[in-house]
C-alpha cells in the first residue's frame, strides 16, 4: 500500500493511460444487430444481457426496506435496479475484471470482453467508475 494520497493529477494520468491502453473498440452498433428480436427462438445473449442488467440495490442491499421497515427509496422496495446499457465497449480482460468488481455489466463472449456501459455523451474518462479503479490502482 502506498503511503501518499494520489494525487487528482495522478488519478487523470491514469485515467487517461486506462482508457487508451484497455478499453479497445466501441461495439455499440454490433451488440444492437445482435440483441434485435429475431424470428428464432434463440435468446440466449438477450437473456444473459437482461439477467445482468438487475442489480442488487446498495442502499438496502437487497432487502428492499430501509432501517425502519419502509420500503427503500432508492429501489422502491424492489430489491434490486435496473441499469440500462447505452454503449457496448470491447475491453481487456484486466479492465473487465475491475468494471465486473464494482458491478459493472460484463458479457464474455467470442473471446471478447465487453463492458455494457451505462452511461452516454460523455468521454469515458469521465465516468467515475474509471477514476474510482484509477485511483485503487495508484493506491496499491
Amino acid at each position: 500500500m502506498s503511503d501518499t494520497t494520489p494525487t487528482q493529477q495522478d488519478i487523470n494520468q491514469r485515467v487517461d493511460r486506462l482508457v487508451h491502453e484497455e478499453i479497445y473498440l466501441c461495439l455499440s452498433s454490433l451488440m444492437s444487430e445482435l440483441l434485435a428480436p429475431r424470428d428464432t427462438n434463440d435468446y440466449s445473449l438477450l437473456e444473459q444481457v437482461s439477467e445482468l442488467s438487475y442489480v442488487t440495490c446498495s442502499e438496502c442491499e437487497g432487502e428492499g426496506e430501509d432501517d425502519e421497515g419502509e420500503p427503500c427509496s432508492e429501489c422502491e422496495g424492489e430489491g434490486t435496479l435496473y441499469r440500462e446499457i447505452f454503449e457496448w465497449w470491447a475491453v481487456s480482460s484486466f479492465l473487465a475484471h475491475d468494471l465486473e468488481e464494482r458491478g459493472e455489466v460484463i458479457l464474455r463472449d467470442w473471446g471478447l470482453c465487453i463492458w455494457g456501459r451505462p452511461t452516454t455523451g460523455q468521454a469515458i474518462t469521465l465516468d467515475c467508475v474509471i477514476h474510482n479503479i484509477a485511483r485503487d490502482l495508484l493506491s496499491k
